[in-house]
């Protein structure tokens, strides 16, 4: 089923107004586009999953929607043979934002993220082991963020941490039998050009699957600010998207987690977590 888009729509509102929206849709897709479609509607809000043939089921939608303007139309996708997604509202017939995005974070990264039940991120942190047996990442809270790079020492562990995502590392901790030691690079040190290239790689790959930030301009966001609104989430500087928070990240005591970590894994992430976390909190 090569080219296969599936997409999922969703419309909120007066109950009453829904059924007449409903009627109107499923009409036009029935009429225009060889679609498949499952209708998974509560009293408050529709819910129709596609599996469309012939592109993004827009048309039918925007139909309905000049119809009914005062009702916001939802709607996600995600194409069969590339990986690749998006998400889009509609509203009084138009198109009013769009938002389209490569595949899915890479498998080869590993992943540990947690979020409070407003959503606010507590920490996120994406790994990547390189040959050398070293870990690189990115780390991200809803204030902060920085490239990293940990790597074994013969007695315990460097950890140097870049001031947001400049060319640069910032600082270091020396972590050993005796305990750790911080320092604030006075001179700080660039990362070298191939290290950079891998950091930046990382970053962008996490981020663009799982991340939307407040400073984003206001029509690349509309989607996500809707979806916060609606759910009760709370907008800060950084913000992971609605759907990785309602349909990825699992309860936990106190918020939301994610996680794809082997124990090598796990084990990087936490000193991690240990040191740049204490320091970024303490800023």
């Amino acid at each position: 089923m090569a080219g296969v888009i599936e997409a999922k729509v969703r419309v909120q509102g007066d109950p009453a107004a829904l059924q007449a929206f409903r009627r109107v849709a499923n009409t036009r897709l029935d009429e225009e586009f060889e679609h498949e479609y499952r209708e998974l509607h509560t009293a408050t809000e529709l819910d129709w999953r596609i599996k469309a043939r012939r592109g993004i089921p827009f048309p039918a939608f925007a139909a309905a929607s000049a119809e009914f303007p005062h009702l916001l139309v939802e709607i996600e996708w995600r194409r069969r043979d590339d990986g690749s997604s998006g998400q889009a509202l509609v509203q009084a017939g138009r198109l009013v934002t769009q938002d389209a995005r490569a595949a899915e974070t890479p498998g080869e990264l590993a992943l540990s993220v947690r979020a409070a039940a407003d959503g606010t991120i507590g920490l996120a942190l994406a790994l990547k082991r390189r040959r050398d047996g070293s870990w690189i990442g990115y780390a991200l809270t809803d204030t902060e963020h920085a490239f990293f790079q940990l790597a074994a020492r013969p007695d315990g562990h460097e950890l140097l941490a870049s001031d947001g995502v400049e060319p640069e590392w910032a600082e270091r901790w020396t972590i050993g039998p005796d305990g750790t030691a911080h320092e604030t690079l006075a001179a700080r040190e660039l990362i070298a050009d191939e290290l950079l290239d891998e950091l930046d790689w990382v970053a962008h790959a996490f981020a663009d699957d799982w991340v939307w930030f407040d400073e984003a301009p206001e029509e690349e966001t509309a989607v996500e600010r809707h979806r916060f609104e609606l759910h009760g989430y709370r907008v800060r500087p950084a913000n992971l998207r609605a759907e990785k928070l309602k349909r990825v990240m699992a309860a936990e005591p106190g918020g939301l987690a994610f996680e794809s970590l082997d124990a090598d894994a796990r084990r990087a992430a936490a000193i991690v977590a240990a040191h740049w976390l204490r320091t970024a909190g303490s800023a």
